[in-house]
């Protein structure tokens, strides 16, 4: 279990090195485009579409990262009231309730890529790119996290499971 562990941890570092690249790339792009615009007076015509495409990736792909460095905000109101045994059951029932709603979001975005890509859905933009392309880093990054979540629960069940001594003796 704990190789299955290290395995969905390295893929979530994976996504937040690919979100942290999306970061830098918008950033690149929103920079080009005001530098054309204050020198040249011309417009790149992507930096808006593209830029859009680059947010939602790197939201998408950093969620498991983020969760894997316990980063995300947290409401601690019953937690912190726990020790122990009972908080690694509270936060079992947390991330099994967090994987079944990233099911639910994976499969959604997945039929709303499939379903993009069959039709052959173009952006109305300049490009005119097929829009299931930004679509796949949405799809990855909520599979990630859905993964990234059943991680977590295994380590609380981990935790939870009695340790080897006390079942020997």
């Amino acid at each position: 279990m704990n190789k299955l562990i290290a395995v969905i941890d390295k893929m979530s570092k994976m996504g937040g090195l690919i979100s942290s690249v999306c970061i830098i790339v918008m950033v690149l792009l929103i920079l080009a485009e005001t530098l054309l615009r204050f020198m040249l007076g011309r417009s790149l015509f992507i930096a808006e579409e593209f830029s859009a495409y680059l947010m939602a990736n790197f939201v998408m792909l950093g969620l498991a990262y983020t969760l894997r460095e316990d980063g995300h905000i947290r409401v601690n109101i019953l937690l912190s009231r726990l020790r122990g045994r009972r908080r690694a059951a509270c936060e079992l029932v947390g991330c099994l309730v967090g994987c079944c709603v990233f099911v639910l979001i994976t499969w959604e975005l997945w039929s709303l890529m499939a379903d993009n890509f069959a039709t052959n859905q173009r952006s109305m933009n300049v490009t005119k790119i097929p829009i299931y392309l930004p679509q796949i880093g949405l799809v990855a990054g909520s599979a990630l996290m859905m993964m990234q979540m059943a991680a977590e629960a295994l380590k609380r069940i981990l935790k939870l499971a009695p340790a080897r001594d006390a079942i020997d003796n």
